[in-house]
């Protein structure tokens, strides 16, 4: 259900420990039918190299219409909580896109 959305990350995962700021929304894919849940971190810290980003980060994930509303969406993640995730890096080709130019 989610392929359009997984083909824009590596297929590697990273873990790592964040400290989320807000739930800032989501935003509706419709090339693939589906919710893009969005969130801002505070600061991350990756597991195995053990390198901080003490910058805004976001994190985005895939869910459905009846998840959006739900745990899985605006209730999956709360302000200043600490969370260990796995992620995947988004591929340079969609990066590229999402980097404003001045």
């Amino acid at each position: 259900m989610f392929e359009e959305f997984y083909e824009m990350y590596e297929p590697e995962e990273q873990e790592m420990v964040a400290l989320i700021n807000r739930c800032i929304g989501g935003g509706y894919n419709w090339k693939g039918n589906f919710w893009e849940m969005t969130v801002v971190t505070l600061g991350m810290v990756f597991c195995d190299t053990g390198k901080v980003s003490t910058k805004e980060e976001q994190l985005d994930w895939p869910v459905s219409d009846e998840e959006r509303n739900s745990e899985k969406g605006w209730g999956r993640f709360g302000k200043e909580q600490i969370c260990r995730l796995k992620i995947r890096r988004m591929k340079e080709e969609w990066a590229k896109d999402l980097v404003v130019r001045p």
